[in-house]
């Protein structure tokens, strides 16, 4: 029983890093001080694409938001939507405080990600925000029932993964839009995973696909190869104790047969203090 819910869990996983991978990343509903206008939401794009957020919908409380169109995220990338990106008439916005105070968006370093503007009215108590479709299919949410502290963001644990907790801002700052949510402090964060690359061919003259990964000292490693219906093909490493490696992977199965074309799914688990878990697709080709 247990592997069938782990398995069925991780087909929920792999289902939404099909389907495009955006999620919510951070949410500011308090304000710092006296200030207004200030709310905004945070989106991480976890595909290797850019994605036009005006193909989804944002729903706070009761209140369905339309993004639109041509509103891009890049990447492997953050975008903000907050409720007054620019100062109109000299009233205050997100530019003031999160960007060089110039009042145009997109002219500073610090500005170095995309951000929209959306009628946001975020509750500070009490709310909640759905991400769906356009089609009405949802795709992440987050609900809160109490304020966090003044001027302090709530931060997913992991942008890769939907079912993830939340936390408040650990950084002085109070919030990192546009930029990797914070660790709580004195925790190492040292997370390395690179694949390359994350399409082979099969008639390649030694097909492969190299892995390479470094976490903190003492933390286990696991890494398990699973095609498209989320059975396991592959055993790469199992609680492996070593945090650094590099692994040549010949796109072959535990059997020492080569693979079939198709969509598979690199899981990476570091077991140790902090649990990381990451998914990432790779292709193989004919």
């Amino acid at each position: 029983m247990k592997n069938c819910l782990a398995i069925a869990a991780l087909l929920i996983s792999l289902r939404a890093i099909a389907f495009g991978d955006l999620v919510l990343s951070e949410i500011l509903a308090n304000e710092p001080g006296s200030r207004v206008l200030l709310e905004w939401i945070e989106l991480y794009n976890n595909s290797p694409l850019q994605i036009d957020m005006g193909d989804y919908l944002l729903v706070e409380n009761d209140d369905t938001l339309t993004i639109p169109p041509g509103s891009l995220i890049d990447a492997e990338s953050y975008a903000v939507i907050c409720r007054r990106l620019v100062p109109s008439d000299g009233s205050d916005c997100y530019e003031y405080h999160w960007g060089d105070s110039s009042g145009v968006w997109g002219d500073s370093p610090l500005e170095n990600y995309q951000a929209y503007e959306l009628g946001l009215t975020l509750s500070n108590g009490s709310g909640s925000v759905y991400l769906l479709t356009s089609a009405g299919f949802g795709i992440d949410h987050y609900i809160w029932n109490r304020s966090s502290s003044d001027g302090r963001s709530v931060e997913r644990d992991d942008v890769a993964d939907e079912m993830s907790s939340w936390h408040e801002c650990y950084a002085t700052e109070g919030s990192t839009p546009g930029k990797t949510n914070s660790l709580k402090p004195n925790e190492e964060s040292n997370y390395f995973l690179e694949i390359t690359p994350q399409a082979a061919s099969l008639s390649g003259i030694e097909p492969a696909i190299t892995i390479s990964y470094a976490a903190p000292t003492g933390t286990r490693i696991s890494l398990f190869v699973y095609d498209d219906t989320a059975l396991k093909r592959v055993t790469l490493a199992d609680k492996s104790d070593n945090p650094l490696g590099r692994i040549i992977w010949n796109l072959k199965d535990d059997n020492d047969h080569l693979l079939q074309p198709g969509l598979y799914f690199i899981l990476f688990q570091a077991e140790d203090k902090i649990n990381a878990q990451k998914s990432i697709p790779v292709v193989i080709s004919p």
